[in-house]
């Protein structure tokens, strides 16, 4: 069987080194498949479209984003949307932030591979052709380990810094019914178990005896309901972290000196690749997972391959497979706070270290980017 994987530039730099990252670690596993990239940056554009026209492969994968923005030359459709081929779309985002490029390119050719069930909830809604599956990412095995020395920082956190909250609260502009509706379904956000945005905004919706007909038309408020929750916490989060007093590595850039209140215990990194990420991490005692609720986690398992010790957000996807206080540190939404003695403790004492050993032996054992191979491979 031949496997084509997309490898496009469709989203910042950052995002696209970890696509690339990505589709090669899954090739690398595949072995009993014939494994082509179809590389759009080296072929161009033109290229890249006639090779995937052309489908001589049996199976494309892709990442993100449906995988292209790519057009066909002269109607402009969107290429997937013209492939009669299997494709597989792993996917790391709910789908609101891309919605209308899964919508254009959907079609019962079509397998989505989710983070979580949560994200799947709107796509079944949304009565979208392809089958749903669930996974959550993974990462390379490390053979090696740096001695504990080479941990100079105590706490790692990667957070692009995207601007406050405010920015993304339209309903601020609004009043009376409509107002109160947002506000309610904002609110949802963070009291429903799920972290779920659509399921807030439908519940708000019951709640206010209004009929939604048409979802296309709401994907865009949702979509900025999402980044006002996601920006929120992501806040909070950075400024508890940097509240511990402890030693934080924090990769984003200086722009964060706007919401916090004092930064001497902060080594401020600029945006960087997945592989000067990954050896931050290993120079770190520990790693900070955010937003696990709405994402792959690829930070978590990551911070697990070298040894760190994982704080992570409570989200099912990894309080199921990495039990609290054994293999993980969870902490609540918007509660980091709570846990700032213990982590402390942990920390300073140098009992993170069997925390993050028993983290990195069920990584090693279930987690890695051959497991997920596998995985990848019962879906075609």
């Amino acid at each position: 069987m031949k496997i084509a994987m997309l490898l496009d530039a469709v989203n910042n730099r950052i995002d696209n080194a970890m696509q690339w990252s990505v589709m090669r670690q899954l090739a690398l596993y595949t072995d009993s498949h014939e494994v082509v990239f179809i590389d759009v940056p080296a072929l161009g554009a033109n290229n890249a479209i006639a090779r995937l026209m052309a489908q001589e492969y049996d199976i494309l994968v892709t990442y993100n984003k449906s995988g292209t923005n790519l057009t066909t030359v002269g109607s402009g459709a969107p290429v997937l949307s013209q492939i009669k081929r299997p494709q597989i779309c792993w996917l790391t985002e709910p789908i609101f932030n891309f919605y209308d490029l899964y919508k254009q390119t959907d079609s019962a050719f079509r397998r989505y591979i989710l983070p979580n069930p949560s994200h799947g909830f709107l796509a079944k809604y949304c009565r979208l052709k392809g089958n749903l599956s669930y996974e959550a990412f993974g990462a390379d095995k490390k053979e090696r380990l740096g001695a504990e020395s080479a941990r100079p920082y105590d706490i790692c956190v990667a957070a692009q810094w995207r601007g406050p909250a405010e920015s993304n609260a339209f309903w601020l502009g609004k009043t009376g019914k409509a107002r109160k509706f947002f506000e309610d379904a904002a609110r949802f956000q963070f009291d429903l178990d799920s972290r779920d945005t659509f399921l807030a905004y439908i519940t708000s919706a019951s709640y206010h005896n209004l009929v939604i007909d048409d979802i296309d038309t709401h994907m865009a408020a949702i979509k900025a309901m999402y980044w006002y929750a996601r920006k929120l916490e992501r806040i909070k989060l950075i400024q508890d972290v940097v509240g511990t007093g402890l030693h934080v590595a924090l990769i984003g850039g200086e722009e964060w000196k706007l919401v916090l209140r004092s930064y001497d215990n902060v080594t401020f990194y600029p945006h960087r690749d997945p592989s000067e990420v990954l050896r931050l991490y290993g120079q770190s005692k520990a790693v900070v997972g955010l937003n696990c609720y709405n994402g792959a986690n690829e930070r978590v398992f990551d911070a697990m391959s070298v040894g760190s010790m994982v704080i992570a957000e409570n989200s099912p996807t990894l309080t199921t497979r990495f039990r609290h206080d054994e293999a993980a540190i969870y902490y609540e939404p918007l509660k980091f706070d709570s846990l700032e003695e213990k982590i402390r403790h942990l920390i300073i004492s140098g009992e993170y270290k069997k925390v993050a050993m028993n983290g990195r032996q069920i990584f090693e054992e279930a987690h890695t980017w051959g497991h997920r191979s596998k995985f990848l491979q019962t879906c075609f």
